[in-house]
């Protein structure tokens, strides 16, 4: 009962969880646990340990996974007496905090080669998950509630995306809830061009230079090609602009915009508010213009006092 392997370990638990999670949180759990395997080898299970664990990667994702599988091994397939991992220190999920400047937004863009140069404005543009502009298709664009769009609706951003599928589905109250995202003017004549050569439902709209959907790692692995082009590395904080941050920058440019509360919130596809706030990073020019804000109402406030007629007399 506990001479399993890790290779074949690997194998029943992905058969197992086949169905029962989105196709992106499958593809994850493979890519890091074939990375384990490779590493460690074909190992016992029961021989496995936390620092074994933690030496190989002590990120929150790849070692989430790993604790995930023994833990599968131990309760649900009965495959292990003792979870070997039992005991093991947590790992905390690391929270991102950059913010791009528009100077830096510009050389992303003008530096991306064109297939993902159109994925990349799409995220600029509507605020949403890379995971959802991913999987976007031609059939998910809605207008007044119907299918029936065109040219001049998609230019005056009268279009949006509506997903029946989508990350945090499952928190909300009412989960048949779908999904909005607007597309804004500048998006939509984006679309059009791109529409001249695919308008079936069923294609995804933003694909890459072979015509194939963009991949979790394709869009990681062009950031950091993209990042080498356009100059840009990591912050004061030692962290590195991805798919994320842009996401982060454009809720940041939101609130600087007057859009607040829940609004913001179901743009960005959240079930809290709470969690919104994680996103928004209020910029130092924020912060200025809200002072000069209350700079100008005080002198205006000083300007109403001992004028004739005030009844507001200056104190003695």
């Amino acid at each position: 009962m506990c001479q399993i392997r890790l290779k074949a370990a690997v194998r029943k638990f992905l058969a197992a969880i086949n169905g029962t999670v989105a196709p992106p949180t499958l593809a994850l759990y493979r890519h890091y646990l074939e990375r384990f395997v490779d590493s460690l080898g074909d190992v016992r299970c029961s021989s496995v340990t936390p620092a074994a664990v933690m030496a190989w990667s002590c990120k929150y994702h790849p070692a989430g996974c790993v604790r995930r599988l023994f833990r599968w091994l131990t309760v649900d397939a009965r495959e292990l007496v003792v979870n070997p991992l039992d005991g093991m220190r947590s790992t905390r999920n690391g929270s991102r905090m950059r913010i791009l400047s528009r100077r830096e937004v510009d050389r992303l863009l003008r530096a991306a080669r064109r297939p993902f140069r159109t994925f990349l404005l799409a995220l600029v543009e509507t605020i949403a998950r890379p995971r959802e502009m991913r999987a976007v298709c031609w059939g998910h664009i809605r207008t007044a509630g119907t299918a029936d769009w065109t040219a001049q609706d998609l230019r005056a951003g009268k279009c949006y995306f509506q997903l029946v599928r989508f990350k945090g589905q499952e928190l909300r109250r009412d989960r048949l809830a779908l999904r909005t995202i607007p597309i804004s003017p500048r998006l939509g004549r984006l679309l059009l061009r791109l529409a001249i050569a695919s308008r079936n439902v069923a294609d995804v709209i933003f694909s890459n230079s072979r015509c194939r959907p963009w991949t979790w790692n394709a869009v990681r692995c062009q950031f950091r090609r993209l990042r080498v082009r356009a100059g840009i590395g990591v912050d004061v904080n030692g962290e590195n602009a991805v798919a994320y941050s842009v996401r982060h920058t454009s809720a940041t440019d939101a609130v600087g915009a007057g859009v607040k509360g829940l609004v913001l919130a179901e743009l960005m596809g959240h079930s809290d508010v709470r969690m919104t706030q994680r996103y928004v990073h209020l910029r130092p020019d924020h912060l200025i213009e809200a002072m000069g804000r209350i700079a100008e109402w005080k002198s205006g406030r000083a300007r109403k006092i001992d004028l004739p007629g005030s009844r507001r007399k200056r104190p003695e």
